[in-house]
């Protein structure tokens, strides 16, 4: 468990340069933009928001389920504190697909 709670963590980094990076783009570029241009931008930067917000849900799952592969005495580790970090990690994995969807159909607005 530790291994994969390392390596869930090691996402995070990654996904917080991603979203400086498309922030920063806003900032210096968003205006020279055509309409369908920040549209689109728009769609992927609410996408890069909810896959960073997935893999922050996804670290939280497997710190518990790390926390409980240590048997230890008031382990955190019930099936609900599981089910609850399942269920809130599974509803991001959604919310990402779903914007990603609409990001796909939207790709004719730039190629």
């Amino acid at each position: 468990m530790s291994k994969l709670l390392s390596d869930s963590e090691a996402l995070l980094p990654l996904w917080d340069t991603i979203q400086q990076e498309v922030d920063v783009f806003r900032q210096s570029s968003y205006s020279f933009l055509s309409k369908d241009e920040q549209h689109y931008y728009d769609i992927l930067s609410r996408y890069v928001k909810s896959v960073r917000k997935t893999v922050i849900a996804l670290i939280e799952r497997q710190q518990l389920m790390n926390e409980g592969s240590k048997g230890r005495s008031g382990n955190p580790m019930t099936w609900n504190a599981f089910q609850e970090k399942e269920d809130n990690y599974q509803q991001s994995v959604q919310e990402y697909m779903a914007i990603g969807q609409e990001l796909n159909n939207a790709a004719h607005l730039i190629y």
